[in-house]
């Protein structure tokens, strides 16, 4: 049977003949096309992330005793993890169908900050590879789009992961080739990403032209269209709030208790002053027990404690089972 059988593609008369020819193709045929569209496209995106890695950087100028090629790594990891963050509200709200735009446009961004990367002074490097960052830790994630919900989703996810093995060296090995042109250190990154332009746009072309998950993949997936504002509301309110309720009460169990327990931190800081404003009852009990030797208002205090704490034990355990209340 075919992956995509029976098809929206099919469904559509002005379908692109890629889409429509794909779409009658078995799953063997439609697996080696979507990973190879796919891990190409990946396998692109590190001419735009690595090549700069790829020579030392002999006579930069160190930054805040920094090695200068250190601080560049550090500054492009710093964007390429802020990214990740940035891309659970931009794709979760991308319409599928400006994903190939979007693709494109992150690129040419990143091929921008190498741009000025090769243009500006060596200190401002480590901010450029910090923009160069920023976009391409979503290219992961919008490439998946094109795969996720299909009953082949998982090999068509290994097939894209196995760009990782490959990608970094043979691109550091091109920007290497791309110095022995005559090509400075600071401007070998940015041709490297230029030789790759032409073939990321055409894969970004060839995952466009993927027919939609059928009905047999929506009936096997849950379907996922773009979020908005209301729906991660209503997401994390019914579904994320209600699964994380019991460690979030532990949570807040734990910390109330660990509250009771503050000696140490104030003592050494403020010992207890200005006054007694940061005097607490911890404090009180030590001085009444070991100080004074008023060993039945240290009891009676610490039976306070007991109390206290026993009393909010028991209303989150009795939050966490909701049984016990009705019963």
């Amino acid at each position: 049977m075919s992956p995509t059988e029976p098809s929206e593609a099919l469904a559509r008369p002005n379908a692109h003949p890629l889409t429509s020819w794909l779409s009658r193709q078995g799953s063997l045929t439609f697996a080696i096309y979507a990973i190879s569209a796919a891990f190409s496209c990946y396998f692109c995106m590190y001419a735009f992330r690595k090549p700069f890695t790829a020579v030392a950087y002999e006579g930069a100028p160190t930054l805040m005793g920094l090695d200068y090629k250190i601080a560049l790594i550090l500054a492009q990891l710093f964007g390429y993890t802020a990214s990740k963050f940035l891309g659970v509200k931009v794709i979760s709200e991308l319409d599928p169908r400006h994903r190939p735009l979007a693709l494109v446009a992150l690129i040419g961004f990143a091929e921008l900050t190498l741009v000025g990367f090769g243009l500006s002074p060596a200190e401002w490097g480590p901010l450029w590879l910090f923009l160069n960052g920023l976009p391409l830790g979503m290219i992961w994630g919008l490439v998946f789009g094109f795969l996720e919900g299909r009953k082949l989703t998982e090999v068509l996810g290994a097939g894209l992961s196995a760009s990782y093995i490959l990608a970094s060296g043979v691109v550091k090995s091109v920007g290497g080739g791309v110095i022995t042109w005559g090509i400075t250190e600071r401007w070998m990154p940015a041709v490297t990403g230029i030789l790759f332009l032409l073939p990321f746009t055409l894969c970004v072309y060839l995952l466009w032209r993927l027919p939609p998950p059928s009905a047999e993949d929506e009936a096997l997936r849950t379907k996922r269209g773009p979020m908005d504002g209301a729906s991660r509301w209503a997401i994390l309110r019914h579904i994320e709030l209600p699964k994380l309720k019991k460690v979030l009460l532990i949570a807040i169990l734990l910390r109330f208790i660990d509250s009771f327990m503050i000696y140490v931190e104030p003592l050494i800081l403020t010992k207890g002053g200005p006054g007694t404003s940061t005097v607490f009852i911890s404090h009180d009990l030590m001085r009444n027990a070991a100080q004074q030797f008023d060993l039945g208002r240290s009891a009676a205090i610490s039976l306070i404690y007991f109390a206290i704490i026993l009393a909010i034990t028991w209303v989150i355990y009795r939050a966490m089972n909701p049984k016990l209340s009705q019963s």
